[in-house]
């Protein structure tokens, strides 16, 4: 039997939308009126004992988000939060300023859907690479293969967040790495007769790439996929062997 795939948020635009209707009047980029409202409350900061598995907790929430990353700091917010006015919000304890800035950059990645209706409604899914927030810049980067500063000036004037905005020059779109782990998929098979085991796979917006980990990992292994797959399109690691089949 095949090794099952993991993917996680594989389906480009054009899947997301199949069933949408087309002709529709294109995005217009107004933020709803109530937005402020719906964003995420901070909750109170109770002061806890920073153990290691806190104190670990908050340093990988902290780096998602751009953060500072300290242990000494953290564990100075875990123990006296009411000092430094910490506020609970997004996994961590956080400055009043962190907190603002944080909430600031969430509400922009809540318009992402504005860059998915502008790249259905202009039928762009073989340009566009993908849309993220690089949380450590505080911009959302924007890819596209061609005419990336063209697209981008026209999706300037439509997102609620124009100054947030960044081009990035893709690589390869995410239709292409779509296909890329289809391919894999049809060839699950043929892999495991050649003693590969395929544990899952990913599409990695950032990097341009097809994460493929594979339950053991030698040399033969890697170079065979990247022959199958192409070097260019794919990043292979080692990673534990799944049984069930997930896609978000």
């Amino acid at each position: 039997m095949a090794a099952s795939i993991m993917t996680f948020g594989t389906e480009s635009v054009a899947q997301q939308h199949s069933d949408q209707d087309l002709t529709a009047e294109p995005p217009t980029g107004e933020m709803p009126a109530d937005e402020a409202s719906t964003a995420p409350a901070p909750g109170p900061a109770a002061a806890v004992i920073p153990g290691p598995d806190a104190i670990l907790r908050q340093l990988e929430a902290r780096r998602e988000m751009g953060l500072i990353a300290d242990a000494d700091v953290v564990a100075e917010l875990l123990l006296h939060p009411d000092d430094h006015g910490a506020v609970d919000g997004f996994g961590a304890y956080l400055l009043p300023s962190e907190w603002a800035r944080v909430r600031e950059l969430w509400m922009v990645s809540q318009q992402f859907h504005v860059v998915d209706d502008f790249v259905r409604q202009r039928r762009l899914d073989e340009v566009f690479g993908g849309v993220w927030m690089d949380w450590t810049d505080g911009v959302a980067r924007v890819a596209f293969k061609e005419d990336a500063e063209l697209h981008m000036a026209e999706l300037r004037a439509l997102f609620p967040y124009p100054e947030r905005l960044t081009v990035v020059i893709a690589e390869h779109s995410l239709t292409e790495l779509i296909a890329v782990q289809q391919e894999l998929v049809s060839q699950l098979d043929d892999l495991q007769a050649e003693g590969i085991d395929v544990a899952t796979s990913s599409i990695d917006e950032v990097a341009g790439r097809v994460d493929v980990r594979a339950s053991v990992l030698t040399d033969a292994a890697a170079t065979e996929l990247a022959r199958r797959l192409g070097a260019d399109r794919i990043r292979v690691e080692q990673g534990p062997l799944l049984s069930t089949w997930s896609r978000s």
